[in-house]
C-alpha cells in the first residue's frame, strides 16, 4: 500500500510538472517509478540501461547517441532498432503483431541473424512479466 501511494504521488508530481511545461528526466535510481508499474515499455527502456525523459504526455527512451523514441515505439521494435535487446545481443530484430505478447499488440521478436530462427520475444528474454504488474497495459 505504501509503494502504491508513493507511486501515485510521484505520478501526480510528474503530471503537475508536465502541465507546467517542464521537461522531466526520470533518474536511473528512481526505483519507485519502475517498481509495481504496469508499463512494459518503461521497464524495457530501464532494463536496457537507457535514460528516460517525460516530455508533454509522452515518455521517451533516450539512447547513448542522443536519439530518442517514444517508449512504446521502442518496445514495439519500430524505433531505435539498433539499441534494442535483439540488436545489442547479436540477433535480428523483427516487429510483429500476431497477438503473442502480453503487453502490446505490436512487439519485438529476436531472430538468429543467419537462420532467421526465432530466439524469443523480448518480453520473455528480459523476463519483463516479472518486472511489471499486470498485462495489456496499453
Amino acid at each position: 500500500m505504501r509503494k502504491t501511494k508513493t507511486l501515485f504521488a510521484l505520478l501526480a508530481i510528474l503530471l503537475f510538472l508536465v502541465g507546467c511545461g517542464e521537461e522531466v528526466i526520470i533518474e536511473e535510481n528512481d526505483t519507485e517509478f519502475i517498481s509495481g508499474v504496469s508499463d512494459a515499455s518503461v521497464a524495457y527502456c530501464r532494463l536496457m540501461g537507457y535514460e528516460m525523459k517525460l516530455e508533454g504526455s509522452s515518455i521517451y527512451c533516450i539512447f547513448p547517441d542522443g536519439n530518442k523514441c517514444i517508449n512504446w515505439r521502442f518496445y514495439e521494435g519500430v524505433c531505435g532498432q539498433e539499441w534494442s535487446y535483439c540488436e545489442q545481443n547479436g540477433y535480428k530484430l523483427e516487429s510483429r503483431d500476431d497477438g503473442k505478447d502480453t503487453f502490446s499488440t505490436i512487439y519485438s521478436m529476436c531472430l538468429d541473424k543467419n537462420s532467421l530462427e526465432e530466439i524469443g520475444l523480448v518480453v520473455d528474454l528480459l523476463e519483463l512479466k516479472q518486472q511489471v504488474s499486470g498485462g495489456l497495459s496499453r
